[in-house]
């Protein structure tokens, strides 16, 4: 570019604001060219202010992992539960029975990317059970059968 020209570029990455309000700068990395005597002139950096959305419930797009449907549904010795994370974490998953009884409390330490845990259900007495996952303060329920 010559001095005082300007060039549009749509960025292609999502970036999350580690924090929801006040200000954050985002700063581009211009390439340098051979023998360029001002290296300090190859970055474009702008600030943003960044507000939390007040509305009292969540955003459903706040919620970037996932917990699918045990497979298979319904099971009758051992059944798969998948999940996705965003980033390495620990989760924790819970089986309570139509009662509210708990059955199960597992906490695993996963990695970023699809998942899955292995459940044995051969003891498990037919019927409805829900499932939970909680992955950073968030909780995502469902629900499974058991028949044998």
């Amino acid at each position: 570019l010559q001095a005082n020209e300007t060039k549009d570029y749509a960025f292609t990455m999502n970036y999350k604001v580690p924090n929801y309000t006040g200000t954050y700068t985002l700063v581009a990395y211009i390439e340098a060219y051979a023998n360029d005597a001002d290296n300090s002139n190859d970055t474009l950096s702008a600030s943003f202010a960044c507000t939390k959305d007040s509305t009292g419930i969540g955003n459903a797009n706040a919620i970037d992992w996932t917990m699918g449907q045990n497979i298979p549904n319904p099971a009758s010795s051992v059944t798969r539960i998948p999940y996705t994370l965003p980033q390495d974490g620990s989760v924790t998953f819970s089986v309570m029975n139509m009662n509210g009884q708990l059955l199960l409390r597992q906490e695993v330490r996963a990695e970023a990317g699809q998942n899955s845990i292995e459940l044995n259900t051969g003891d498990w007495a037919n019927g409805v059970y829900y499932y939970s996952m909680e992955y950073q303060g968030q909780r995502i329920v469902r629900k499974m059968s058991v028949n044998r």
